[in-house]
């Protein structure tokens, strides 16, 4: 889905479409200089961790493994594929939330 591997010590770098701008890759002190409000730098962010969070969900359950194991897993296999799940949309949520505290998080 995406293609979006941001390396540990890089500045996250947000996309943006407010009307018919479009602002791409930039850090959030450029989106302030651009004139974007705070919901519309929260909601660039939001879009930035939650696509990070995808990709690392799938990276241990893929969508198709999601499905099978919610339809006819085990009541332990789901726990634990439900409490990672979970974890990561946590970490996602958080207000700057770092790499290092993503990789921690393991099935």
């Amino acid at each position: 889905m995406s293609e979006l591997k941001p390396e540990l010590n890089e500045e996250p770098r947000y996309s943006l479409t407010v009307g018919d701008q479009t602002y791409a890759g930039c850090t959030e002190q450029e989106l302030q200089d651009y004139g974007c409000s705070t919901e519309q730098i929260k909601e660039a962010k939001n879009n930035y961790y939650n696509v990070i969070a995808f990709d690392y969900i799938t990276t241990y359950y893929e969508v198709w493994r999601q499905l099978t194991l919610g339809r006819v897993g085990t009541s332990a296999q789901k726990t634990k594929m439900y409490h990672f799940i979970d974890a990561v949309r946590d970490w996602s949520e958080r207000d700057n939330p770092t790499l290092e505290q993503l990789h921690a998080i393991q099935p």
